[in-house]
Parts: structure tokens; C-alpha cells; sequence
């Protein structure tokens, strides 16, 4: 099997098992029968099972952060807002195993990735709060700390309201759970945003991910 082919194999097995085990329950030697790859393999390729979950969780983020920060341009406050949700919806329906990972690991301390993990966290949650002094102008800027305290709030709950919308609502479409996660945001000029106006490009799109966190396009 190719190298690349193999890294492929094994993180796709990785995600597959710890979204249904978690990670602490996820062993190398079934990382390694999952992907069909022997041992002396999967450890060439990674020297550790933390190595592979250290790169899954930081390439989720990353992408992350990078798909919500293409979801706002050319949108300011509360419009913006409310594409990050609906981006950061479609995602977790993209990559549901992920998501699972996600939102059991960005409350950890004990990884040995914690504190990387933290400031991607901070790099998604800076956005959000980005957001939020656009919508709320002076009344923001005079009290940063509570605006940080907001953001990093609407993306857990985002996080989570995603994570039940697909656990408990699947039969409910994308553009309603935006709707319905929007009702509960006071943010001035959240109630502009349309479903209407995401573009062709960025609705349904996979970003080209064959198994919850493939390398970026």
C-alpha cells in the first residue's frame, strides 16, 4: 500500500473507533487490524497512538477554523455570525464521527496535546468573538472580557446544539437547525442572515475529506 494511501487507512480506522469507543478505549492493534495495515506499518507511520490522535483532533481544528473564516468573508456581525453556525453545522454533518472526537476532547486537560489544542480552540473561538463586537460595536469593545466569555460560549453551544440536532433530530435539514439555533441569539443583525445566502460553492460541499479528517485539498 502506498505511503499516503497507508496514513489514509490508518486515520480513517482511528476515527472510526474512537467515535465509537473514544480514544482512551481505542488500541494501536485494532487501529492497525481496522485498517488492515500490519503493526510494523502503522508504527512507521505513527510512533504513537497519541501521534495519531494528536494529528486527527489539530487537522479537524485547523480545517475548522479555516472553513468558518471562508463561511463570513464579505459578512459583518451578526450576518457573519450566523454563516459561521451554519458552516460549523454542515461540517458536523459532514464529519459526524469527528465531531464526536471534537466534543470530547476540547475539554480535556490530561492529552499530551492539550495545550496545543487550547490555542487552535482560541484561533476558532477569536472568530466567533470577532462576530460579536461587530454586532454589539461599543458595547463590546467597553467590556472585552465578557465579549471573550460570549464567544467561547455561542461555540460550545453551537458545538453541542449540532451534535444533538443529529442525534436526536436527523430528520430535521441543515438550514432548520441554523434557524432554530439562531432563535436563541440576541445578536443584532442575526435575523438578516437567509439559508439563501450561502453560495452554491460552500452548500453540501465534502472539502474533499474521505474520512472525517483527510488531508486538506
Amino acid at each position: 500500500m502506498h505511503h499516503s494511501k497507508t496514513r489514509d487507512a490508518i486515520l480513517r480506522a482511528a476515527v472510526e473507533l474512537a467515535a465509537s469507543q473514544g480514544i482512551s478505549g481505542t488500541s494501536m492493534d485494532a487501529i492497525a487490524e481496522t485498517a488492515g495495515v500490519a503493526k510494523g506499518s502503522l508504527y512507521y507511520n505513527f510512533k504513537s497512538k497519541d501521534a495519531i490522535f494528536e494529528e486527527l483532533v489539530h487537522t479537524g481544528l485547523n480545517d475548522l477554523a479555516e472553513y468558518l473564516e471562508r463561511s463570513r468573508a464579505q459578512l459583518r456581525g451578526g450576518a457573519a455570525l450566523a454563516a459561521m453556525i451554519h458552516e460549523m453545522f454542515g461540517i458536523l454533518q459532514r464529519r459526524p464521527q469527528m465531531a464526536k472526537i471534537l466534543a470530547a476532547e476540547l475539554f480535556r486537560t490530561d492529552r499530551s496535546w492539550a495545550d496545543s489544542l487550547m490555542l487552535l480552540q482560541r484561533g476558532i473561538v477569536e472568530q466567533f468573538h470577532e462576530c460579536l463586537v461587530e454586532a454589539w460595536g461599543d458595547e463590546a469593545s467597553a467590556d472585552a472580557p465578557l465579549t471573550s466569555i460570549s464567544a467561547s460560549g455561542v461555540f460550545g453551544m453551537v458545538l453541542f446544539a449540532g451534535i444533538g440536532w443529529l442525534r436526536f433530530f436527523p430528520e430535521r435539514t441543515l438550514d432548520e437547525a441554523t434557524q432554530a439555533t439562531l432563535l436563541t441569539l440576541a445578536v443584532p443583525g442575526i435575523d438578516q442572515w437567509h439559508p439563501d445566502a450561502v453560495s452554491g460553492a460552500e452548500r453540501g460541499q465534502s472539502h474533499g475529506c474521505s474520512h472525517d479528517v483527510a488531508p486538506r485539498p
